[in-house]
């Protein structure tokens, strides 16, 4: 009863007196099953319409933003059923057959508020208020009344694997841990899914003092916040509602992961789990070794400022305006083809090379007798079987609101009806005020919408300057021919012992394939080895480099 305290029952809408007086009669077990009714249709119209929110740009469209908000209702609604027959089970007089109902009830609740999170980060949204401190009060319930080991299946209609409560609560305070704003569209998914068959190697235990703060967090049952990191300088303080999430034991399997993906061992032979590609699996455990393996401390303090900054998306769109606005061509090619068409207005974009929301179409009621296809127009097939006209790429600038500053990044508010989306991983270009010839390159790190169309958007520069070259690539063109693309040539950072660096659009080099460096307009280029892999997202890939000569006299 002590344990349930703060859960709450309570409905979306304020329901009439009526409707009122036939819910408080109720019976439990009738309010469960159709609880357990719901579950399947609930599931099915949630994978249906999840579909078209995978891998969006951030901020969403309004519709788009709605979709995401009803479906987060809808797991809601769905832990608030639940914890509804909870709350009954605790405060009627029920029979031992109904005590059987406990367990599941609990199970079923913590299961949905999971399922609510997990969208919450797959959509950058804030979390519901009140979802954690439901969450940590249905986890000390279990663990007082000896439930959290016992194994429920799941809900009808999904396809995970059967839990205990205790399995549950780790894998949502990992996941809470592994910090989801950081991670590229719809990754929050697969570390779900990998934590549903891991989550049990963490351990949560009521002895805080820890000898050391390395995978180590801290979780407080009577808050509404998810796990924080341990604290370095000061031993945390023992109270009764304070537990300390040990995951060192995870971390290490999932350096052991590591190590076999980069010996070129298959996901499938270590059986992880996650079902996706070597290259992918391999950066996904590598973010969730920095999130679980590591202490990580801010090096500088962040300042608040007010003011703004021009940013560009992309690498082909900071290579275009660091050239001083010159459409990017081959050194081989006689006359520049333009690849962009830039607009004179900050800001703005043509309407044709916007996303619509097409509020005006024509509804086809295909379901309806006496629908007919219209015949199919010769033309128009003709047409479709033809090659696709290329279209020029267009580059954009947009001005972002600066929120605080630091030595290496920026807090940044993006907003606005008509600006560009960014994801987690994206290359940005940056221009401050008064720099006019000059442009910083920096990485999307985080992101969190903060309203319907304004999202916090946490940036990393990494080189405040940057040189515009051309790379050819051996084989990767038509025919197996050389490839020419633009990237970026970031200078040499002797503060922070960086060497130079070479940036590309991700998947342009290939494995064992020479690169070839042109400066400039000139048609010599001078090859290069990749030494190192400095980091690699959705949008780019960091190489150290060398000179062939350079590292053929190593």
């Amino acid at each position: 009863m002590r344990a349930l305290g703060s859960i709450r029952c309570h409905w979306l809408t304020a329901p009439r007196p009526r409707a009122r007086s036939i819910r408080r009669f109720i019976d439990v077990a009738q309010r469960f099953e159709l609880m357990e009714l719901y579950a399947r249709p609930v599931a099915t119209v949630i994978s249906s319409l999840q579909a078209t929110l995978v891998r969006l740009a951030i901020p969403l469209p309004p519709k788009k933003r709605a979709l995401a908000e009803f479906l987060r209702l809808l797991y809601l609604e769905m832990a608030n059923g639940y914890k509804c027959c909870l709350n009954d089970l605790q405060q009627q007089r029920i029979l031992w057959s109904k005590k059987q109902l406990v367990t599941p009830s609990a199970a079923r609740a913590l299961h949905f508020l999971g399922e609510a999170l997990l969208r919450s980060y797959a959509t950058y949204f804030p979390t519901p208020a009140d979802i954690w401190r439901d969450a940590h009060a249905l986890y000390r319930f279990a663990e007082e009344t000896g439930r959290l080991e016992e194994i429920i299946q799941a809900p009808e209609g999904d396809p995970g694997p059967a839990q205990s409560i205790g399995h549950r609560y780790l894998q949502i305070l990992l996941l809470a841990a592994c910090n989801p704003y950081q991670l590229p569209p719809a990754e929050c998914f697969t570390v779900y899914s990998f934590l549903a068959r891991w989550a049990g190697q963490a351990r949560l235990t009521a002895d805080v003092l820890a000898t050391s703060p390395l995978s180590q967090f801290l979780v407080d049952l009577d808050s509404d916040r998810p796990p924080i990191g341990y604290p370095r300088s000061r031993a945390p303080e023992a109270l009764p509602s304070a537990r300390r999430l040990d995951a060192a034991e995870l971390a290490g399997t999932v350096q052991g992961f590591i190590e076999h993906l980069e010996k070129g061992a298959s996901v499938q032979s270590l059986d992880m789990g996650v079902d996706c590609l070597e290259s992918a699996c391999l950066d996904l455990m590598q973010r969730l070794m920095r999130a679980w393996g590591e202490v990580v401390r801010r090096e500088h303090a962040r300042i608040k400022r007010h003011g703004s900054v021009l940013i560009c998306s992309g690498v082909n769109a900071l290579h275009f305006f660091a050239s001083g606005q010159k459409p990017f061509s081959a050194p081989d090619a006689e006359t520049p083809e333009p690849v962009s068409e830039p607009d004179a207005n900050v800001g703005a974009t043509p309407p044709s090379a916007m996303p619509q929301d097409n509020e005006n179409e024509e509804y086809v009621a295909l379901d309806e007798p006496g629908f007919q296809a219209p015949p199919p127009d010769p033309i128009a097939l003709v047409a479709a079987t033809s090659a696709p006209p290329v279209v020029p790429e267009i580059f954009r600038i947009d001005r972002w609101q600066i929120k605080d500053i630091s030595p290496r990044g920026f807090l940044l508010l993006h907003s606005g009806e008509g600006s560009a989306s960014v994801r987690v991983g994206d290359l940005i270009g940056v221009q401050r005020a008064g720099e006019l010839e000059h442009w910083s390159v920096a990485a999307v790190r985080w992101l969190k919408s903060v309203r319907d169309e304004s999202v916090d958007v946490g940036v990393e520069v990494l080189s405040p300057r940057v040189t515009p070259v051309v790379v050819s690539v051996d084989g990767a063109g038509a025919e197996g021919g050389l490839r020419h693309a633009p990237a970026l040539l970031l200078p040499t950072m002797s503060k922070l012992h960086r060497p130079a660096t070479l940036v590309l659009p991700r998947g342009l080099r290939q494995e064992g394939k020479d690169l070839t460096l042109h400066d400039g307009d000139s048609s010599s280029g001078r090859g290069v080895v990749v030494l190192k892999m400095l980091e690699r997202t959705s949008a780019f890939e960091q190489f150290v480099f060398a000179e062939k000569s350079e590292s053929s006299a190593s």
